[in-house]
């Protein structure tokens, strides 16, 4: 049994180091760049070991309040926070609200993310607005006339659309994903994968966290 039980240990202890370097393989941060311009990472730096943050922005905003709705880690506790702060002065004092998270719930999280590839994701494929054709075009002759085949380019925008937005911070390093109107550029462009990822990981965030409900 004494053996057994060292041969689980062992399991578990190699696991949980397995996963935790897959993680921080899979986050591309361009950490100094994006310190700069993140609110989450000025008032929430050195006080967590892990943060995911979420955010939804839209072009027609009302009030003066930008609100980032959080998970954070702390050895092994988890935090839910609600920071809100002044978007004309995003300097100021933040106001801060902090509660217990289950457990078990982050950590289904956080795998059900892992399994959408939502860590590995690149800011550029998020954010096509124009797709060129996979096929160039090609002329022949065809009774004495000149024929040109061609795929037309796919062009789509948004104004004023609403803009979602996650934060990952692992401990002093920060990475963003950002996606404007993800469901209708997915309309438009399906064959993106990497938006319907972000999809599922917004949606899954969102009720992980009870956005709205």
């Amino acid at each position: 049994m004494k053996h057994i039980a060292k041969i689980i240990l062992i399991f578990l202890v190699f696991s949980h180091i397995k996963t935790n370097a897959q993680f921080s393989k899979t986050i591309d941060f361009d950490t100094e760049h994006l310190k700069k311009g993140s609110i989450v990472y000025k008032n929430l730096k050195n006080k967590y070991d892990f943060i995911l943050s979420y955010s939804v922005s839209t072009g027609w905003r009302i009030g003066d309040t930008a609100s980032f709705d959080i998970l954070a880690r702390k050895n092994k506790t988890w935090k839910k926070i609600l920071l809100k702060c002044s978007i004309r002065n995003p300097s100021g004092i933040a106001k801060i609200e902090v509660t217990k998270f289950e457990k078990q719930k982050a950590e289904q999280l956080i795998a059900q993310l892992s399994r959408l590839g939502f860590w590995s994701l690149n800011n550029d494929s998020l954010n096509i607005k124009e797709i060129k054709p996979k096929i160039p075009s090609e002329n022949f002759v065809k009774k004495d006339t000149v024929v040109i085949v061609t795929d037309r380019i796919r062009r789509y925008s948004i104004v004023d659309g609403s803009s979602y937005r996650f934060e990952i911070i692992k401990k002093n390093a920060v990475n963003v994903y950002h996606c404007e109107s993800p469901e209708s550029y997915l309309r438009v462009f399906p064959e993106i994968k990497s938006t319907v990822v972000f999809i599922k990981a917004k949606d899954a965030f969102e009720k992980a966290i009870k956005i709205n409900q």
